[in-house]
């Protein structure tokens, strides 16, 4: 099957097709309506491998616990999160409860009933704080956790109260901190969609002017983050880790490059003024050296 891919492959990140080594294993999902859930159930099922995907809310503990003492999990996917900018603050509590609590839920789940599965928790590089554009430095997992949005306060907490859960019961755990990420199946109102969505009604020779322009994104396919994610399941990889690419895009970089993917010839410019310049790219050195053995 052809791959609907937005962003480049990473040439560092193999194509994930070794699905022989997952057909006996008994697999859990949440999030399964979210864009990475949707494609990663999709490439399993496409591939023979059978899932059990949890539908229900995660902050039901009475539904989840049921729903886990029900299954023997040999990997488990935990993707479920409230994102949204206007979600998260519409319901910041809700937010809270599916992220942190959520979290929680699922690695105190896999301890008690199945501790010799491998958890996959998809994390995120909002835990980190931003770095100021012009210093060009990149964030690894030791750079500082100082979230400049609620959103990133939500995901930093779930890390904060699973970690020394799973620590404490030696649970093999990986925490994958994804970096910006879009895809055919994602929608407005995330960046690239937006984008697209504007771009597409431009006539040829446009002036389109984006916000922050300047500020600078680590951005790939989720095609390449199911990849990568699948590739970590097989070796099971236990730690913290950052998936993106460890390549710079500003956003003027990305609509620039989204208008050529349309074929539209527009000039794309942004207000130099009140500009943010922060800065989230992934030191992808140990994603690098892990991938090596895929």
């Amino acid at each position: 099957m052809i791959r609907k891919q937005i962003f480049p492959q990473p040439s560092f990140i193999p194509i994930f097709d070794n699905y022989n080594i997952l057909k006996n294993k008994n697999i859990g999902i949440t999030g399964g309506t979210g864009v990475l859930g949707k494609l990663l159930i999709d490439r399993l099922l496409r591939n023979g491998i059978s899932i059990s995907n949890y539908k229900k809310d995660i902050t039901n503990t009475k539904s989840l616990n049921k729903w886990f003492s029900n299954n023997r999990f040999d990997l488990f996917f935990h993707l479920a999160a409230i994102v949204p900018t206007e979600k998260v603050s519409f319901d910041p509590f809700r937010a809270y409860e599916v992220n942190a609590i959520g979290s929680y839920n699922i690695s105190k789940n896999v301890e008690q009933l199945m501790p010799n599965c491998w958890l996959f928790i998809a994390g995120s590089s909002h835990v980190y704080k931003p770095i100021i554009q012009k210093k060009k430095n990149f964030l690894d997992i030791n750079s500082i956790l100082d979230p400049s949005t609620f959103y990133g306060n939500t995901k930093l907490a779930g890390e904060q109260i699973s970690i020394p859960l799973l620590n404490y019961f030696n649970i093999k755990f990986c925490i994958g901190r994804i970096f910006s990420f879009s895809g055919v199946g994602q929608k407005q109102p995330f960046l690239v969609p937006t984008l697209l969505d504007k771009i597409s009604k431009l006539p040829t020779q446009s002036v389109f002017k984006v916000k922050n322009g300047n500020s600078e994104r680590d951005i790939m396919d989720v095609e390449s983050v199911i990849d990568c994610i699948l590739h970590l399941s097989t070796l099971t990889y236990s730690g913290i880790i950052n998936i993106g690419t460890g390549e710079r895009r500003s956003v003027i970089d990305i609509a620039n490059y989204l208008a050529e993917f349309l074929n539209k010839n527009i000039k794309v410019y942004s207000n130099k003024n009140n500009q943010t310049t922060d800065s989230l790219i992934a030191d992808v050195t140990e994603l690098k050296n892990v991938l090596k053995n895929a």
